[in-house]
Order: C-alpha cells, then sequence, then structure tokens
C-alpha cells in the first residue's frame, strides 16, 4: 500500500524559499508538527535547487510557491 502524505503549502513555500538562501533560517514552526515537517520538507528542496541539483516543486507553480511564502 502506498501512503500519501498532504502537506502544508504554506510552510512547505516558507521552507523552500528559505532553502533557495542558501542559509535556511530555523524552522519556524514546533518541533514534530505537521507544519515542520512541510518546512522541513520545503526547505530541502529550496537547498537542491540553491547547490545547482535537481529540485522539485511538487504540484505548485513557482507563482504558487510566491504566493503561498507571502501568507
Amino acid at each position: 500500500m502506498i501512503r500519501t502524505r498532504t502537506v502544508d503549502p504554506v510552510a512547505w513555500s516558507k521552507g523552500f524559499l528559505a532553502g533557495a538562501q542558501g542559509n535556511p533560517t530555523p524552522c519556524p514552526y514546533p518541533a514534530s508538527t505537521p507544519e515542520a515537517w512541510a518546512w522541513f520538507s520545503g526547505a530541502i528542496e529550496g537547498t537542491a535547487k540553491w547547490l545547482g541539483h535537481g529540485y522539485s516543486l511538487g504540484s505548485l507553480t513557482p507563482t504558487q510557491v510566491q504566493e503561498y511564502a507571502r501568507q
């Protein structure tokens, strides 16, 4: 059975943009929460972008990432 998880797009986008800056800020969400998981997931993808590696925005567009991160 494949399990899927829906992540918070706002937290993920904020993590992605933090990682894409190359020096992510500390996670602003309480540890072990779904929001923290989403933030770290986004930060990993953003860091990959910053390092020039392949990365994924999942089902989001670059515009959506920017819009969610402003929330």
